[in-house]
């Protein structure tokens, strides 16, 4: 969780109903409106605790006379809280019912990834676990700060430990070197649901959100591997990745939140999440990330992460 200049209490709530306010209605939300909200303060008590949370980088005034809209840090402190305060649950009965009804794994991931999307009314995805990082994640964890020198000597020496690991490495090289580089397709297993709804986010009160930055976007999810480089980025360990606008490396995300899960599927691990501009509804995206997550590794045969 991001660490956040200390707020007294009181500011920290009404900067969580100024957000939700803001995600609810699009509208810059002005110390008189919040006046109204219980309180128990002035408005002119209220426009000095807006003035310092702007000074704070909480949030920011588009126009001289408009209200406040949060930043990248107020949405930040908003979906810590969230995160802190939920409760884990599971997927509605009739939810898990028709992921049931999906058949291979292959359909279990496009099934998710339209649970998701339409959950969140963000667009969705699933990844399905994939051998290559796998491996990299392996030897990241068992041989990092090792010299190339050290890890192949550990290696052989646990291939002559363990046949079983010599007879399974022995066998993957065996297919490999019988299929031609042509053969090979790198394009990752990823189901993607609910990209029109982006459509649905270009708005007046969202001029960030240009078309140009959507087609940005598009075209990643299009390439598929960009978006898989992508979340490989940040999904370093297990469970939930939230990342925000300006959280990201790359510019042209910087205008769209992320918000990711990893399931284990008792072999290897996967990734559920959706993506979305950075006024969406992180509680009901947090709430369908995770708890279609955990639906998979339950019903895939491994465990909840």
């Amino acid at each position: 969780m991001t660490r956040h200049p200390e707020l007294p209490e009181r500011d920290r709530r009404i900067l969580g109903v100024l957000v939700h306010a803001y995600i609810d209605q699009g509208e810059p939300v002005s110390s008189l409106w919040l006046a109204n909200r219980g309180f128990g303060v002035s408005s002119a008590t209220l426009r000095n605790i807006m003035a310092r949370l702007e000074e704070q980088g909480y949030v920011r005034q588009p126009h001289t006379s408009a209200g406040r809209v949060p930043t990248d840090l107020g949405y930040r402190l908003y979906v810590d809280q969230l995160v802190a305060e939920r409760k884990s649950s599971r997927p509605a009965p009739q939810v898990e019912a028709r992921l049931r009804r999906a058949g291979t794994v292959e359909n279990l991931l496009e099934h998710v990834s339209q649970e998701v999307s339409r959950a969140s009314h963000q667009v969705g995805f699933a990844i399905a676990p994939g051998e290559l990082q796998e491996a990299a994640n392996y030897l990241n964890h068992e041989f990092k700060g090792k010299s190339l020198v050290e890890v192949r000597h550990a290696v052989l020496e646990r291939l002559s430990q363990e046949r079983t690991l010599y007879d399974e490495l022995m066998a993957r090289a065996l297919r490999l070197a019988s299929t031609t580089f042509e053969d090979i397709n790198p394009a990752p297993i990823l189901y993607i649901q609910g990209t029109s709804l982006l459509l649905d986010d270009v708005r007046a009160e969202d001029p960030e959100l240009t078309l140009t930055t959507l087609r940005t976007l598009l075209r990643m999810i299009e390439e598929k591997t960009r978006l898989v480089q992508l979340l490989d980025d940040y999904m370093s360990s297990d469970g939930m990745t939230i990342v925000i606008g300006t959280e990201h490396h790359a510019p042209d995300m910087q205008h769209f939140s992320l918000v990711a899960s990893t399931y284990f599927d008792g072999h290897g691990t996967g990734a559920v999440g959706v993506i979305g501009p950075t006024r969406m509804r992180y509680s009901r995206a947090i709430n369908a990330v995770d708890t279609l997550s955990k639906a998979i590794s339950r019903m895939a045969g491994g465990k909840d992460t």
